[in-house]
């Protein structure tokens, strides 16, 4: 059997793997940070007076600059998750990107900044050094490469999905795309 294929008889599809049911025509599973880790750590009295702006741009007094992007980790049998997860960045590039975020050169944006969220089922990539760009004028930009050996696995390799979806599978409600660059 192969994952996405047709079951005689209409019934449903089941990982081979880890016995989740699959959808054939849902191969992206979009799972989003809503804040940094570390500005998710601060009480919400500190938000409140610390953070400026709103996604997918926002600074934060005495901690840094912090943009929105998509992580993509490719998976065994097609699927894809893509982590709409934040990185700090220098505060000369933040300020780029907000500068040109809704203008034709947003698709000439290159990142170059630090990942600030911790992704499950990996860890340690956590601080990781990455670049990141749009791949399209409405949709955020995506981490392309990474010096860290960790990073750049999760971006090159097709994971095997069980070890992804243990770590998810409680997110698996109706789909939420997150390529919208308001995101």
């Amino acid at each position: 059997m192969t994952l996405g294929a047709d079951i005689p008889g209409g019934g449903p599809l089941y990982c081979p793997c880890c016995g989740l049911p699959l959808d054939p025509g849902r191969k992206r599973f979009d799972v989003s940070f809503e804040l940094p880790d570390p500005v998710r750590d601060l009480t919400e009295e500190e938000r409140a007076r610390r953070v400026v702006g709103e996604r997918p741009l926002i600074a934060v007094r005495n901690m840094g600059d912090f943009v929105r992007v998509l992580l993509t980790a490719r998976l065994t049998g097609g699927y894809e998750f893509v982590f709409g997860c934040w990185i700090g960045v220098p505060a000369d590039e933040f300020e780029q990107a907000r500068k040109i975020w809704n203008a034709p050169e947003y698709s000439q944006l290159v990142l170059h900044g630090r990942l600030a969220n911790e992704i499950r089922p990996w860890t340690g990539m956590l601080g990781a050094p990455l670049t990141a760009r749009p791949r399209a004028e409405d949709e955020l930009p995506y981490v392309e490469a990474s010096d860290d050996p960790q990073l750049q696995r999760v971006l090159e390799e097709a994971w095997p999905h069980s070890e992804i979806w243990q770590s998810w599978s409680w997110l698996f409600a109706p789909p939420k795309t997150e390529n919208s660059k308001a995101g």
